[in-house]
C-alpha cells in the first residue's frame, strides 16, 4: 500500500512539474527587481521579458496594493518578444520594531497570461519604524504561517493555488445601531492567507463617510471593527476581504439607521465640571495603556444674557435642535425672529436653531436645517419648526382632460436638447401644468412655467409649487393651475430652469411636461370623405407590377400583373378570375361574374401607388394593391463642387447624437443634397430641409431613393433644390432622424453631402478654437495621464508664470488637455502656437522612442482619409506603425546621447521661454477634425517643463460638423 501511495505522489509531482514547465513557456517573466524604503514609502523597480506585450503590473508591499496599467507601446520590441521597465511607489505603515516590509510582484500580458509571483523584503532603516494602532478586531487569528520546512508537494500546491479561489466572507452584522456609536462584525476565510479586511460606510446618497482597514495575515479572521461615531440618518456598510495576491471576496452589505443625536452639530456650550458619577465601562483598544486624565479645575460658565426681543409663537426657548444643517450665518442683531424669518423664506428649510451671542462668537448665529432633528434642552439656543399649510394638489380629474404628457418611467438626465411642443386645435382653458425636475435625486426649488404660441405670444410665466417625486425627492414636480384661456395653435413649453429639467431618449430628449385643460368649443367635425376620380390610367395599371395583400399587412401574392386582356397574371383564385374598370373604380371579379373587390381609394406613398378597397364576399376584409418599385439605381452623377460632406466608410449607427451643421462664407446656389439611411436596410425617402442660423427655413424638399452599400434600397435620399442661399451657418433637417446614419467619424452628426455653385463674394473667417488659452486657473482644461482623463493633479501645478509639469519618480506621462471635436475641413491655415520652457531633464533628446520630453504639445485628430490619429507609435528599431500616430512635438535642451534621439522635437535654451508656431494644415494627410489639444511632460524623472499659453487659430472660408 505504501508503495502505491509513493507511486501516486510521484505521478502527481511529475504532472505538476510538466504542467508548470509548459505554462512557464508562455508566461511573462520578471527578469530583475529591487526595492528601497523611503520614509513611509516603498519604491519597487522591475524589468520584464515576455512573448506578448505586458499591460498590467501588480505590486503589493505591506498592506498596500497597486495596479499599474502599461501602454503596449511602452514595451520595447525585441527578437524574442518584448521587454520593459516600471517603477512603483506605495505608501505603507509599519509597526514598532518592525525590521522589514515584505513585497510581491506580478505582471500580466495582453493574452491574460500572468508571471510567477516574485517576492522579497525591503529593510527599514533603524529609527524609522512607527507604531501601527490599527489592531482592532483581531480577537481570533488562526492559520498564520509557521516557520519550518515544507515538502515539495506542499510548495507546489501553494504556488498553484495562490491566485486561484478568492476569499470567502460571511454576512456582516451591525452592533448597537440605535445609538450614535456603531461597530460591525463578520468572519472571512481563505485557503492560502488574507492580507486585509476592509469596512466602508456609505450614507443614503452612496457617499463614503468613513472606513477602516484591518491587517489580517492568517487563513481565518473573525472579529469586530472599531467603533464609528455617526450623525443621525440612514447608512449602509460594506465589508470585503483581500487575499495575499490581491483577489477580493464578494461585498458583504448591511443597512442600518442612526436615530436621535449624540451631540449637537454646533459647537457646545463652555465646559462645566460634571457631578461625580460612576464611570460607564468603555471598551478600549488593547494596545492603548490606561491614561490618568489631568485634574481640570471647575470652570464657571459665562452668564448668557436673556433674549431681549419678544419671542414669536411656535418658538422653543432654551432648546437646541442639533444636526441636519445645510447652512449657517451670523445675525446682525440678537433676535431669534430673524432666524425664523430666514427659514420661512427658503424652500429647503424645515427647522432652525438660533444661538445666542457669546456661545459661538461675539454675534448671534442662525442654523438652517434641511429636516427636523430631535430637540435637546440647552440654554444656548432658541429653535423652531417651520409650519406650512398642507399642499393641496389641483383637482385635475374634476377640471380637465389630458392634453399632453411626454413623461415615462425610464432614467432621466438634465437639460433637454429639444423643445417641448404640443398642439391644440380649439381654444382651451389650461387647468394644470406639471414639469419634472428630478435633478439627480436633489430636486430644485420651484420656478416658473410659461407657454409660447407659434406666433410669439407668451402666456405666463406662472409661479409653481414643489411636490415630492420618486423616492421622496423634494421639489421633483413643479405644478401650477393657471386657469388661463389660450387659443388654438402650437405651443412651446418654457421652464425657468432648463438645466435641471428632466428628459430622456424615450421622449426624444424633450423636457418632461404634463398639461390638462378644458376645451372651450367642440372640435370641428372631420370633413366628409371625398371620393376622387380614379387618378391612375388603365395604361398605368397595365404597365406596373403590384403586390396583392390585405389591410392587416398580410401578403396574398408578392407580384401580380394586370394584363390588357383582363386576366390577372401571377395569382389564380376563383375570387380574382379577371379585372376591369367601372367609372372611377377598379374591380376584381369572381369567376361567377360578381364583383369580388371594389378598389375605390387611390393614394401615393413615397412616390408609389397604393390602391385599397373592400372585399365584397367577406366581412370586414380590405384588399390592398401596392406598386412594386422598378429596380433602383445608385446615386446620380453630380458635377457641381462639394460644399460640405461628413460621410465616411466606417460602420454606422442610427439617430445622430448632435446636429449636422455647416457654414458657407458667401452666397451659394445649392443644387444637390443627399443623406444616408443604411442601418435598417434603407428607409422609404422622406424630406430634407436646411435651416439658417437666423431661423430662415429652406425646404423641406421631397427626396428620391438610391441604392446604398451592398445594394440596400433607399439607403440614400437625394434632392435637387436649385435654391439660392445666403452666407451663414446652416442646420440640416432630415424628416426621419431615427434612421439617419452617423458614427464617431462624423462626431455623431448625421451623414450628408451638399453640392452647389458659389455665387457671392467670400467673407473671411478667423477664429480661436480653444478657450482659456492663457491657462489661468486651467479654465476648460482637464488633467490627463497617459492621454486619458485623470482625477488627480499629480505632476501638474499652477505657478504664477505658467503651468509646471514636474516628475521626480519613475517613467510617467501627465499634463493638460482640452477636447474640442472641431471640423477644420475648410481651413486654409490652422496655426498651433504655444510658449514653453524646458527646465530640467534626465533623459536627453526626445528619448529613444522619440516621444518623451520635459514639455511637449500634442493634437489628436481624424485626417481627410478617415484615419483616426490618437496613438504614439514608437520610432525606435524596430519601428512601430505610424498610421494612427497623433501630432506630438517635444522641447529639450540636452543633446541626445546613446540610444536617445531628437525625433519630433526642437532644441531650446534651458530655462528660457520659447515661442513655437506650427501650421497643422501642412501635415500630410491634412486633418479633417481636431479632437483634442494638450500639453504634457513625459519620460524618466527627474524632469521639469512649463507652458505659459497655447492657442489654435482657424483661418478659412467654410466649416461644418
Amino acid at each position: 500500500m505504501k508503495k502505491k501511495i509513493g507511486l501516486y505522489l510521484s505521478a502527481i509531482l511529475a504532472v505538476l512539474c510538466l504542467t508548470g514547465i509548459d505554462a512557464e513557456a508562455k508566461k511573462p517573466e520578471i527578469t530583475r527587481y529591487d526595492a528601497q524604503y523611503l520614509d513611509t514609502q516603498v519604491s519597487v523597480n522591475l524589468q520584464w521579458q515576455s512573448s506578448e506585450a505586458v499591460v498590467l503590473v501588480r505590486v503589493a508591499a505591506g498592506s498596500e496594493v497597486k495596479e499599474i496599467k502599461i501602454d503596449p507601446y511602452d514595451n520595447k520590441k525585441t527578437r524574442s518578444g518584448y521587454t520593459g521597465e516600471v517603477n512603483a511607489v506605495l505608501e505603507t505603515g509599519v509597526l514598532e520594531d518592525q525590521e522589514s516590509i515584505p513585497y510581491t510582484i506580478q505582471v500580466e500580458d495582453e493574452d491574460g497570461q500572468k508571471s510567477n509571483l516574485v517576492s522579497g523584503k525591503v529593510l527599514i532603516p533603524r529609527g524609522r519604524a512607527k507604531r501601527d494602532h490599527d489592531q482592532w478586531g483581531k480577537e481570533k487569528l488562526e492559520g498564520t504561517s509557521q516557520s519550518g520546512q515544507k515538502d515539495m508537494i506542499e510548495q507546489l500546491r501553494q504556488v498553484t493555488s495562490v491566485l486561484a479561489a478568492p476569499p470567502v466572507i460571511l454576512d456582516v452584522t451591525v452592533n448597537n445601531p440605535s445609538r450614535g456609536t456603531v461597530s460591525f462584525k463578520t468572519k472571512a476565510t481563505h485557503s492560502v492567507g488574507m492580507r486585509e479586511i476592509n469596512f466602508r460606510i456609505l450614507d443614503a446618497q452612496g457617499r463614503q463617510v468613513d472606513s477602516q482597514q484591518i491587517s489580517a495575515t492568517g487563513k481565518l479572521w473573525e472579529g469586530t471593527s472599531k467603533d464609528f461615531t455617526l450623525s443621525p440618518g440612514s447608512y449602509s456598510v460594506i465589508a470585503q476581504a483581500v487575499d495575499a495576491g490581491g483577489s477580493t471576496s464578494r461585498e458583504s452589505k448591511a443597512s442600518f439607521a442612526i436615530a436621535g443625536a449624540a451631540t449637537p452639530v454646533q459647537p457646545p456650550s463652555p465646559p462645566v465640571t460634571p457631578p461625580a458619577t460612576p464611570p460607564s465601562p468603555l471598551v478600549t483598544p488593547p494596545v492603548t495603556p490606561p491614561v490618568t486624565p489631568p485634574v481640570i479645575p471647575p470652570v464657571t460658565p459665562p452668564v448668557i444674557p436673556p433674549v431681549t426681543p419678544p419671542v414669536g409663537p411656535g418658538m422653543e426657548v432654551n432648546t437646541d435642535r442639533p444636526g441636519l444643517d445645510y447652512r449657517s450665518f451670523d445675525l446682525p442683531a440678537a433676535d431669534p425672529n430673524l432666524c425664523r424669518n430666514a427659514c420661512a423664506g427658503e424652500a429647503n428649510c424645515k427647522a432652525f436653531t438660533y444661538v445666542r451671542p457669546g456661545v459661538q462668537g461675539p454675534n448671534a448665529r442662525c442654523w438652517l436645517k434641511s429636516s427636523v432633528p430631535n430637540p435637546v434642552s440647552s440654554n444656548c439656543c432658541v429653535s423652531g419648526v417651520k409650519t406650512t399649510p398642507p399642499i393641496v394638489e389641483p383637482p385635475i380629474a374634476e377640471e380637465g382632460t389630458l392634453i399632453f404628457d411626454n413623461g415615462n418611467i425610464a432614467a432621466v438626465d438634465n437639460n433637454p436638447s429639444r423643445p417641448t411642443v404640443f398642439t391644440i386645435n380649439v381654444p382651451h382653458r389650461i387647468t394644470y401644468v406639471q414639469n419634472y425636475h428630478w435633478n439627480s435625486a436633489k430636486g430644485s426649488a420651484p420656478g416658473k412655467i410659461s407657454f409660447r404660441h407659434a406666433d410669439g405670444w407668451v402666456f405666463g410665466p406662472w409661479q409653481t409649487a414643489g411636490y415630492p417625486g420618486q423616492g421622496g425627492v423634494p421639489n421633483a414636480y413643479w405644478r401650477v393651475a393657471p386657469k388661463v384661456e389660450i387659443p388654438a395653435g402650437t405651443y412651446t413649453v418654457l421652464d425657468s430652469e432648463p438645466q435641471t429639467w428632466s428628459h430622456n431618449g424615450a421622449n426624444q430628449n424633450t423636457g418632461m411636461t404634463r398639461v390638462l385643460g378644458v376645451a372651450l368649443q367642440a372640435p370641428p367635425p372631420p370633413p366628409p370623405p371625398v371620393v376622387p376620380p380614379m387618378p391612375i390610367t388603365q395604361a398605368d395599371l397595365i404597365g406596373k407590377t403590384w403586390q396583392f395583400g390585405r389591410g392587416d399587412g398580410s401578403v396574398i401574392a408578392q407580384k401580380i400583373k394586370l394584363l390588357s386582356n383582363g386576366r390577372i397574371e401571377g395569382y389564380a383564385h376563383p375570387n380574382e378570375s379577371r379585372w376591369g374598370i367601372e367609372g372611377n373604380t377598379l374591380i376584381f371579379y369572381h369567376e361567377s361574374g360578381k364583383p369580388a373587390t371594389r378598389y375605390e381609394s387611390f393614394t401615393r406613398e413615397s412616390g408609389l401607388w397604393v390602391i385599397r378597397g373592400p372585399f365584397l364576399l367577406g366581412t370586414g376584409t380590405v384588399h390592398v394593391l401596392k406598386e412594386v418599385p422598378a429596380t433602383q439605381q445608385g446615386l446620380p452623377s453630380i458635377g457641381e463642387p462639394v460644399i460640405y460632406t461628413n460621410g465616411n466608410i466606417a460602420g454606422v449607427q442610427n439617430n445622430p447624437t448632435r446636429e449636422t451643421t455647416f457654414t458657407i462664407d458667401a452666397a451659394h446656389r445649392v443644387t444637390y443634397i443627399n443623406t444616408y439611411h443604411y442601418f435598417n436596410n434603407g428607409k422609404l425617402p422622406g424630406t430634407i430641409a436646411l435651416r439658417h442660423g437666423n431661423g430662415t427655413m429652406y425646404g423641406p424638399w421631397q427626396s428620391a431613393g438610391a441604392l446604398g452599400q451592398g445594394g440596400v434600397l433607399n439607403a440614400y435620399w437625394f434632392v435637387r433644390p436649385n435654391v439660392e442661399m445666403k452666407p451663414g451657418i446652416y442646420t440640416v433637417i432630415d424628416s426621419d432622424r431615427a434612421t439617419w446614419s452617423q458614427n464617431s467619424g462624423s462626431s455623431g452628426a448625421g451623414f450628408v453631402e451638399i453640392r452647389g455653385i458659389k455665387t457671392g463674394t467670400p467673407v473671411p473667417s478667423i477664429r480661436e478654437l480653444l478657450t482659456g488659452t492663457d491657462l489661468k486657473g486651467l479654465r476648460n482644461w482637464t488633467i490627463q495621464e497617459w492621454m486619458q482623463l485623470s482625477a488627480r493633479r499629480g505632476e501638474v501645478t499652477e505657478d504664477p508664470d505658467g503651468i509646471r509639469f514636474r516628475s521626480e519618480t519613475g517613467n510617467t506621462r501627465m499634463g493638460i488637455m482640452q477636447t474640442i471635436n472641431a471640423d477644420v475641413s475648410g481651413a486654409q491655415k490652422l496655426i498651433l502656437k504655444a510658449v514653453v520652457k524646458a527646465v530640467e531633464q534626465r533623459l536627453d533628446g526626445t528619448g529613444w522612442q522619440g516621444r518623451e520630453a520635459p514639455v511637449a504639445l500634442f493634437v489628436t485628430y481624424t485626417d481627410i482619409n478617415g484615419q483616426v490619429r490618437k496613438g504614439l507609435g514608437s520610432m525606435a528599431n524596430p519601428p512601430e506603425s505610424q498610421a494612427d500616430r497623433m501630432f506630438w512635438h517635444g522641447f529639450y535642451y540636452a543633446d541626445p546621447t546613446g540610444n536617445s534621439q531628437n525625433w519630433n522635437g526642437a532644441k531650446v535654451n534651458r530655462g528660457s521661454w520659447y515661442t513655437y508656431e506650427m501650421d497643422l494644415m501642412s501635415l500630410n494627410p491634412k486633418p479633417k477634425t481636431i479632437h483634442a489639444v494638450g500639453a504634457e511632460g513625459s519620460g524618466w524623472s527627474v524632469r521639469e517643463g512649463k507652458i505659459q499659453s497655447i492657442s489654435l487659430k482657424y483661418y478659412g472660408n467654410a466649416s461644418g460638423r
